[in-house]
């Protein structure tokens, strides 16, 4: 019969021949939560024309459970129709994305397969991978430059996943891999398998650049006392939108710091005097005064007093100084006095007095100047006020100034307005407009000019485009902007990240007025238009550019038109180095000649490494509308080398720092050439004075001058040649001017092991160092202080005595935590005191020793399993005590762990899910009584292989 049966219902299309045993499913493709039973109907039709008996095998994915009795036997009558439902249960690890095939079979009575059908079961894909670095914060300790850092992925998705990951250090930092401390590439992928945790651990090596202190400008004694480096992380998987971002902080902190420079309230004044070119005829001295103070709720003062003395004879106005300033600024007012200058485009510059108030939106602002002096009688004298109003989108400035000088009978008004409007924050137009006025009077005779201006500009962005576009003109005798017209564009295409595209379009005119001596003089025309394209290429490592150039340029002399090509180059992250080169090289044709085409070309070379600068700069040809005008008369082909370098070396502890500078110039037209060294020697001492001595030395000579050769009657160009050495030196400290009002306080905290839990060092206990100390500021006793004492406070960490100093900081109340760098240890951190400091200050906080406790996990294997071997390794171990505070560790290679807890009541559990579903642990809460002993604990946690289900299968029957 079961041959009968196959032949019955041979070929392709046995439902549309309507012939044989019939069977499908009634949906073939079907999508579903992996949490979901996957339902279906078979549905079995017989067209054999006799009663039919077979049975169903089936074939479903590995892991995958079917419910009912798979194996039923089937008997199906004439021309009669069966619906057989169907569920299976799917696997919980099923991955989304992918469709899973279940097939049935038809086999006769005699194990004959006549005929089979597929199921395809699609499970839902869905994306919850996540990344984070555990700790995002860690410290340079025991003096290193080497920290560590981690990154830890898991997949609690369906899919596998490959995550691109991309590192973008500081560029004072160098990651490192942890296994080999081998340079780790910044861009790699990951494969990340549903379910699975991955731990990636680096090594970040910190390159410091020379900081404030290595700068001869500053003051040793206020060196930073944290210093910052980061490193950008950024993962994205395979969706469009899957990524992920974050940063981790690298923090070299000091055992020191201060938040103010003084003890007391004071306003901080550097006094400074240098002498310059000693042994020579034109030794100067100059004495300087100069600082600025904060004062407190955003309010800044500025000042500054210079004398030079040029002689030796007695000078009283010399020792009243040559340059004064002294500025207030807050939030709504401002006020100087001194040198000055005038706000926007105005022409007033000189002593003066200026102030300026805001009224809600508003600013008005009003200025006098007179020179030499407001208080003497001026030689010109000027005024000039100012109105700003500022709302979301648009500012508006009105400006309107008077000059006038006595001597030349000469003075001038002008009016200009200007408005910026931002649109969608991608467009902005700028408008203003000017109107001027000057009127000179000549022997009884007065002459008066108008003039007039606009500027119109305009910048915005699409997609990938930016362009902007401007103009600005000023008739003859507009004294902003006397005879010009100028047009600018710009167009800036962007592909990718590598490439951008521009192009930039100049044209400029100029034909100035003037009223000189009572006469009206109309400037030379000069103009200079210049378009150029740009091709940038940015990598990670440098970034490049073409740009291909056409300049016209034209005076009453000559006309030139020059086409050529520029090239720029910058390398990027080299750690402590830079590194750039910039040329130009074309043919210019001088116009209205018969003068050939004629080459030119400039390089600029510029590098620093460390504290090394080099300098380079060459030029070949006439390049310049001067030079050549001298070409087309003399045809000389000038030449130019200027090579300059300087070198700061610090020793003695960072005490002296000797800084040389070297220049040598050489051009070929007048064959000119000079050689100039200059070394200089600081001095830094232990109050803040700073010394400083330099020498000096200066040759050159020149053998020709082109330029005397057409003058009648003259005699050859004699060479001449000179050689100078001078020296100088200087001094500067910095003061305080005390101030009525508060003194400030200082703090010095000792941190040490309490052996015998008396709260006090005593002799035999000594600090502890690589500890964080975080001081921050709770209640200041007055409040116009900074508030970034009390917003962040300070992070300082512990020299190998404990010790941590903080000085100079407004009376109030603070709260000083501890923490230790070192990881797990078995002295606790202090947790957090509050203390009043308001004068100088020694702080104890000891530090208890806590309980080690120890553990292991044990798993026990079942008896007929495989031999694969169990990872049990960063599996954590989490103990909270009765506050809830919870202490952390990671189990090693064998399963062991061990950590250091204060006294307290514990629960103990460990990460049951790492170890799958194949095990289930004995006891997971393991409750803890520490409250009332020392010493060391041991605590085991047991994982038993969950029991599997055999089935033995007997073949035959038993029969032979």
């Amino acid at each position: 019969m079961g041959l009968l049966l196959f032949f019955s219902i041979f070929g392709e299309n046995a439902r549309a021949a309507q012939y044989g045993i019939q069977a499908d499913f009634v949906r073939n493709n079907t999508e579903q939560e992996v949490t979901e039973v996957a339902s279906n109907v078979l549905r079995i039709k017989n067209y054999t024309g006799h009663v039919a008996r077979f049975h169903l095998a089936w074939s479903v994915p590995a892991g995958w459970m079917m419910m009912g009795n798979k194996d039923k036997t089937i008997e199906i009558g004439v021309n009669d129709s069966l619906f057989i439902p169907i569920r299976i249960i799917p696997e919980k690890l099923a991955k989304g994305g992918t469709s899973y095939i279940t097939s049935v079979m038809l086999v006769s009575d005699q194990g004959m397969q006549f005929a089979s059908q597929n199921w395809y079961i699609r499970i839902r894909q869905h994306i919850n991978w996540t990344a984070q670095i555990p700790v995002k914060q860690k410290f340079f300790i025991n003096g290193n430059d080497t920290s560590s850092f981690s990154i830890h992925l898991k997949n609690d998705g369906n899919t596998d996943e490959n995550i691109r990951m991309t590192l973008i250090p500081d560029r004072r930092v160098v990651i490192l891999r942890e296994e080999d401390a081998a340079i780790a590439p910044l861009n790699f992928s990951i494969d990340l398998p549903v379910g699975a945790d991955t731990v990636i651990p680096f090594l970040a090596l910190r390159r410091p650049e020379f900081s404030n202190r290595r700068q001869k400008d500053a003051d040793l004694r206020r060196e930073p006392s944290k210093e910052t480096y980061s490193v950008q992380v950024l993962a994205k998987g395979n969706g469009k939108l899957n990524s992920w971002s974050s940063t981790m902080q690298f923090i070299k902190a000091s055992d020191h710091a201060q938040r103010n420079e003084f003890a007391h309230a004071a306003i901080p004044l550097t006094l400074e005097a240098n002498v310059y070119d000693m042994l020579s005829q034109g030794t100067t001295m100059a004495v300087d005064a100069y600082g600025n103070s904060l004062l407190g709720n955003n309010r800044i003062l500025n000042y500054r007093f210079q004398s030079v003395f040029i002689n030796n004879y007695l000078d009283r106005n010399a020792f009243l100084g040559t340059n004064h300033y002294i500025g207030y600024f807050d939030e709504k007012k401002t006020l100087e006095f001194g040198e000055i200058n005038g706000w926007g485009r105005s022409l007033l510059t000189g002593k003066g007095i200026k102030g300026s108030y805001t009224f809600g939106k508003n600013t008005f602002g009003a200025m006098m100047t007179g020179t030499p002096g407001i208080l003497n009688r001026s030689n010109t004298e000027g005024y000039g006020f100012y109105h700003s109003v500022r709302l979301k989108n648009l500012t508006w400035n009105n400006y309107l100034t008077q000059n006038s000088a006595r001597q030349l009978t000469l003075s001038n008004k002008i009016y200009n307005t200007n408005a910026s409007w931002k649109i969608h924050r991608i467009h902005q137009f700028t408008v203003g407009v000017g109107y001027s006025s000057e009127a000179a009077t000549t022997n009884g005779a007065l002459l008066q000019k108008a003039g007039f201006g606009y500027d119109l500009n305009y910048s915005g962005s699409f997609k990938k485009i930016n362009f902007g576009a401007g103009t600005t003109y000023g008739s003859s005798f507009y004294a902003i902007a006397r005879g010009i017209t100028l047009y600018n564009g710009r167009l800036t295409y962007t592909s990718g990240i590598k490439n951008s595209y521009s192009l930039n379009v100049q044209q400029y005119n100029q034909r100035p007025g003037y009223i000189s001596n009572g006469i009206v003089i109309d400037g030379n025309t000069i103009q200079s238009d210049r378009y150029e394209f740009r091709w940038g290429i940015n990598t990670a490592n440098s970034s490049v550019a073409f740009k291909p150039a056409y300049i016209y340029e034209k005076n009453p002399v000559i006309r030139v038109a020059s086409r050529g090509i520029g090239f720029e180059y910058n390398a990027r992250n080299i750690p402590g180095t830079r590194f750039s080169v910039t040329g130009f090289a074309g043919y210019a044709k001088v116009l209205d000649t018969n003068i050939p085409d004629f080459f030119y070309s400039r390089l600029t070379v510029s590098s620093r490494w460390n504290q090394t600068f080099f300098s380079l700069r060459y030029l070949y040809g006439a390049s310049q509308l001067t030079e050549q005008t001298r070409f087309i008369s003399d045809h000389i082909n000038p030449q130019s080398l200027n090579l300059m370098s300087s070198h700061d070396h610090w020793f003695s502890e960072g005490k002296l720092l000797l800084t040389t500078t070297a220049s040598v110039l050489y051009q070929t037209y007048f064959e000119r050439y000079s050689l100039r060294i200059r070394p200089e020697l600081y001095y830094y001492s232990k109050n803040g004075v700073r010394f400083s001595f330099y020498a000096s030395f200066l040759t050159g000579a020149q053998n020709a001058n082109p330029l005397a050769q057409d003058i009648p009657n003259r005699a050859p160009y004699e060479s001449t040649s000179n050689t100078e050495f001078n020296m100088g030196f200087g001094v500067r400290k910095t003061i305080g001017l005390p101030v009525p009002g508060k003194k400030f306080g200082s703090a010095k905290i000792i941190v040490f092991k309490d052996l015998n839990g008396n709260g006090k060092q005593d002799k035999d206990e000594e600090g502890l160092g690589n500890v964080l100390i975080n001081i921050k500021a709770l209640r200041l006793f007055t409040r116009s202080e900074d508030s970034t004492a009390v917003l962040f406070g300070e992070d300082l960490v512990t020299n190998a005595k404990g010790e941590v100093y903080y000085e100079n900081i407004p009376g109030g109340v603070y709260s000083i935590r501890t923490q230790s760098l070192i990881g797990q240890s078995e002295w606790m951190d202090g947790g957090t005191i509050e203390t009043t400091i308001d004068k100088k200050l020694t702080i104890a906080i000891p530090l208890s020793r806590g309980i080690k406790l120890m553990g292991s996990l044990l798993v026990s294997r079942e008896k007929y399993t495989d031999e694969t071997p169990i990872d049990i390794s960063r599996i954590r171990v989490t103990a909270i005590d009765s506050s809830g505070r919870t202490y952390s560790v990671l189990t090693d290679r064998k399963g062991e762990f061990s950590m250091y807890l204060p006294l307290s009541m514990y629960t103990v559990t460990i990460n049951e899910s790492a170890l799958g579903d194949k095990f289930i642990l004995q006891q997971n809460r393991i409750q803890l009584d520490l409250s009332r002993f020392t010493g060391n604990f041991r605590i085991t946690f047991n994982a038993i292989e969950k029991r599997r289900k055999m089935e033995v299968k007997k073949f035959n029957n038993g029969k032979e």
